[in-house]
């Protein structure tokens, strides 16, 4: 929750900063991050919600200045400003479907960090994401960043990505000049009519799942050409350095081809 919160673009930090809202941390464990959100946005009530009723019990114990509920499965009682996940998405089999449904008890801008480009994914976690695995428009909202944050190693080894969704009522008050940007380029979305703005968002999430799956579809490639070429390089130079020096030079001779390849794709995609 702290990367988070140092991670969030200007315009966000200053609205929460500035601003008296009610936000949720939506799996908050055992409270730390309800106390890092209140400790950062002083104005606000921020109260927490996770499944497990031990955990909401020691959170309840740990911070009792702060509101803790219990939820079963990914219900929200009630409506809240703003909603903020961190590192939860990823256990469920079909994230968006839980983000649309956080969603519908948002008003104003949702928030979730979930891990960058993991593949395979660890134990437990059941996705992979990509900065463009969250579609342009969903349940109402429409995406504002979807930005990688480099995270401490000592918690996770990897990158994760921030993803911020607005409303067309947070949108109007939104700080900075950014605002008028992402305004401009929603608005045709928020005036049309409610079966066209279904269809645009029907359109942006097939969207978002192909380019995952093709991204997996790629990397899954790259680890098994890089495990074929570890084991020829075992048969032909037993000597790690030599095999080492080896592998090295030929993964920079593939980076290039696949870099060559992609330029080509682009400028196809173009025409």
């Amino acid at each position: 929750m702290a990367r988070l919160i140092t991670s969030l673009p200007a315009p966000e930090a200053a609205f929460l900063r500035g601003n008296r809202t009610t936000i949720l941390d939506w799996g908050c464990a055992t409270g730390e991050g309800v106390a890092l959100l209140a400790g950062a946005f002083s104005l606000s009530r921020v109260t927490g919600i996770d499944i497990a009723e031990s955990a909401v019990k020691a959170a309840r114990a740990r911070h009792s200045r702060h509101e803790f509920l219990v939820t079963d499965g990914v219900a929200i009682p009630r409506p809240f400003d703003v909603i903020v996940t961190s590192n939860v998405l990823e256990h469920f089999e079909r994230p968006l479907d839980t983000v649309r449904q956080h969603l519908s008890s948002c008003r104003l801008l949702y928030l979730a960090l979930v891990p960058l480009r993991e593949y395979p994914p660890i134990e437990d976690h059941l996705v992979t994401f990509i900065e463009k695995s969250f579609p342009q428009y969903l349940g109402g909202f429409v995406r504002l960043v979807a930005c990688p944050v480099v995270t401490d190693p000592e918690f996770w080894s990897g990158q994760q990505v921030l993803v911020a969704y607005g409303s067309r009522e947070y949108l109007q008050l939104r700080p900075g000049s950014g605002s008028r940007e992402v305004d401009s380029s929603s608005e045709a979305y928020f005036r049309a009519p409610p079966e066209t703005q279904a269809a645009l968002e029907e359109l942006a999430t097939q969207e978002a799942e192909a380019e995952t799956r093709r991204w997996v579809a790629a990397e899954r490639k790259r680890q098994e050409l890089r495990a074929r070429v570890k084991k020829l390089l075992r048969r032909l130079a037993p000597r790690g350095s030599l095999r080492d020096f080896l592998l090295e030079h030929l993964m920079r001779a593939l980076k290039r081809e696949l870099a060559r390849f992609h330029h080509f794709k682009g400028q196809f995609k173009g025409v």
